[in-house]
């Protein structure tokens, strides 16, 4: 290679003479600088390229001065700081995946608890909010309900919000005896299908005897008395029955009614739309949860925590306080019971006999009959007492006040008892099939005697 020389003489003459000082060598190789199959330099950015991939121990650049061993140690605090920074970006993020996998672990592992040592019954997403009453079905809506060990069928609701297979007309069909039936998760049939719940099945027992007859079931789990006045009201009524029947649940409807929506104030019903009742509330606050419309249907801790933060813990009727989270034992079943005073108006029985005969009268008002469905919870059909504790009390009570007043009543607890503890399900509580089938035979020996006195 020709080894150029430089002209002292040049702007480059100090260079050269301090390099000589240093070195002893007052020489300067000049090549082009680049590396090979590159470009000759031609910039500051490839001038710092190439000085970083080749041998070259110092870069000048005009004023500056790069010094390969700066440039190495640069180099290397440079990388561990960005091995330091995927690092801890790594962290973190293995910091979150395992929080995370510790949430769900954790809500797995009480999923499994409760539905081992709490279950819960589940039903899929199927209301919607109204502005009367706390909710009502979704129109065309399906899903499943289940219990574990007892029950998993279907649910499905009609074009115009009823539990049914098919869908009905406003008007009667010409010859037809139209039943209109309602209730709550008793009447509803939770646990059966639509086909074993007892207002189909009484439906089919009608029209053994050859009546031609419809029975619709305006069944709906979680309410009570005032939304079964309020129902009546604003779409029963419609449907122009000729007999409209509540099934009265005597374990929970006493105390549903005072949880309603209709209250009583001076002698009349209001609606009281500031009550929205707690499955609509647990509803609105958990509709942000992702998954929250599946989780209803499938998860038992989820439902579990939406009754622990939904549901009523206590009402005060006429002054008397009452813990709904304790059994209602004491409360319905007692000799001392405060429950069933009748001499008071403001009572639990006074607010609840005011709602049936707003029933019995707007069914009246139209031509129908208005007629009770008295239906026990297993423990009354078990047995009639023990000690300190009569479970008799509401049934004595309820028939009193319905002969009173001249409402036509059935008691199913005797025809219950037939089934001796094959009525109900052991551990979730509901009427099975057996115990809907049987409610329907007592309801439809009463109704065989009201239809055949309207024909004579």
């Amino acid at each position: 290679m020709k080894v150029p020389l430089l002209d002292l003489a040049t702007q480059n003459e100090l260079v050269v003479g301090k390099f000589g000082e240093a070195t002893g060598v007052p020489v300067l190789m000049n090549t082009s600088f680049n590396l090979r199959g590159e470009p000759i330099v031609g910039s500051p950015a490839n001038a710092w390229n190439t000085f970083s991939k080749s041998g070259i121990d110092v870069l000048v650049l005009g004023k500056y001065v790069v010094r390969k061993w700066w440039f190495r140690v640069s180099h290397v605090l440079v990388g561990r700081l960005q091995k330091q920074k995927r690092k801890g970006l790594k962290n973190i993020v293995s910091g979150m995946m395992l929080s995370c996998a510790s949430v769900v672990l954790t809500l797995l592992l009480l999923e499994g608890a409760v539905r081992v040592f709490l279950p819960q019954y589940l039903i899929s997403d199927v209301i919607r909010p109204d502005p009367v009453l706390p909710f009502r079905f979704q129109e065309n809506a399906s899903g499943r309900m289940s219990y574990p060990g007892e029950f998993d069928v279907a649910v499905r609701i009609n074009g115009q919000g009823l539990r049914a297979d098919e869908d009905y007309t406003y008007a009667k069909p010409e010859g037809v005896v139209r039943i209109a039936i309602l209730g709550d998760s008793m009447t509803f049939g939770q646990g059966v299908e639509a086909s074993q719940a007892y207002p189909k099945v009484l439906e089919s027992l009608l029209k053994a005897g050859k009546r031609e007859c419809q029975v619709l079931n305006f069944g709906v789990f979680s309410w009570g008395p005032g939304e079964y006045y309020a129902y009546l009201k604003n779409d029963v009524l419609r449907y122009h029955p000729d007999i409209v029947a509540v099934g009265f649940f005597l374990g929970g409807d006493f105390f549903d009614t005072v949880n309603s929506k209709v209250v009583v104030q001076d002698g009349e019903l209001v609606v009281n739309s500031s009550r929205s009742g707690g499955m609509l509330e647990s509803r609105k606050f958990t509709q942000f949860i992702p998954f929250s419309s599946w989780l209803r249907g499938h998860s038992h801790l989820f439902r579990l925590a939406g009754v622990a933060l939904f549901s009523p813990k206590e009402i005060v009727v006429s002054g008397y306080r009452y813990d709904l989270n304790k059994p209602y034992e004491d409360m319905l079943y007692s000799p001392h019971s405060n429950v069933f005073l009748r001499d008071d108006p403001q009572s639990i029985f006074s607010l609840n006999q005011a709602v049936i005969k707003a029933m019995a009268a707007a069914v009246n008002d139209t031509g129908g009959r208005f007629v009770v469905i008295l239906i026990p919870e297993s423990k009354q059909v078990k047995t009639a007492s023990i000690e300190g504790l009569d479970y008799s009390i509401p049934n004595r009570a309820m028939a009193d006040f319905l002969h009173a007043a001249g409402i036509p009543f059935v008691d199913a607890t005797e025809a219950l008892r037939r089934a001796s503890d094959n009525a109900y399900y052991p551990q979730e509580g509901h009427l099975n099939p057996v115990g809907h089938r049987l409610v329907a035979e007592a309801v439809a020996e009463l109704l065989v005697g009201i239809l055949t006195e309207s024909t004579r």
